[in-house]
This record gives C-alpha cells, structure tokens and sequence, in this order.
C-alpha cells in the first residue's frame, strides 16, 4: 500500500512538470511541485489471530432451548473469543417468527476444545425452530500451533 501511494505522488508530480512543459511551449524554465502526505498505518500481527471452528446441537426444554456448543482452534494450544448465539423461535399464539440473540464467550487451554451446555428462556407458547452461532471471533494467547 505504501508504494502505491508513493508511487501514485511521482506520477503526480511528473504530470504536473509535463504540463507546465507543455504550456511553455517545452521549455523547462525549473518549476516544481513538491506533494506531501503522512500516512499512520496500523498493523495488526497475524501471530495473534486464530480460526475458530464451531458445532452446535440444540433441543426444546419446556420454555428453554438448550444448546451444547463445542468451539476449537486447531492453529492454538490456548486461545479465546465470543460468539452469539442466534435462537429463533415461532410463537404458537400469532405464528410470528423472532429471533432472539445470546451473547457468550469461549476459552481454549491447553489444547482442548471449549464444551458448553447452556439454556436460554426463550418464552412460553413457542416453538423452538432453529440455532446458529453468528459472529466466532478467536484470539490466540499463544504461538504454539498444533501440527
């Protein structure tokens, strides 16, 4: 990226000195543009970041979803992020369909995959249609990547 900006500044100026060429006639009478520009660039180091993977499996409880939830990060022994859980549900009384959303967070130590169990109230006369996790961020706390 920066050679292109850098780049791009010399064919600015090369431009501008071609038409002030141009315009004299092709005389050179020594003028000059000068282009400036400071660029702050942040970089953030791959070596912290990670895939996650995530697997699901959901069944209706009376008034509750319950959701069993395994999250794994095969690039990292340890590492961490947060999902949301999307549960959608239908109403038995009006037959409307609301999406109701879970907001969790995992923790991979020591190589093993995150396993949760969790119930989420999801009303009385509904009906449990789907889940979906939406949103798995993953952070590696370590470079001790698994071969």
């Amino acid at each position: 990226m920066i050679r292109l900006v850098l780049t791009l500044a010399v064919l600015l100026a090369a431009a501008h000195s071609v038409a002030s060429e141009e315009e004299d006639g092709g005389k050179d009478d020594s003028r000059t543009a000068t282009i400036s520009k400071t660029f702050e660039i942040k970089l953030e180091s791959k070596s912290a970041m990670c895939v996650a993977t995530a697997e699901l499996d959901y069944s209706q409880r009376g008034v509750e979803a319950q959701v069993e939830t395994i999250v794994d990060a095969k690039d990292c022994a340890t590492a961490s992020g947060n999902y949301i859980v999307k549960v959608s549900v239908r109403s038995d009384a009006d037959g409307q369909t609301r999406i109701l959303d879970f907001k969790e967070s995992w923790n991979r130590t020591e190589g093993l995959p995150f396993e949760s169990m969790r119930r989420y109230a999801i009303g009385d006369d509904v009906e449990l249609k789907k889940v979906r996790i939406r949103k798995l961020s993953c952070t590696c706390a370590d470079q001790g990547a698994e071969d």
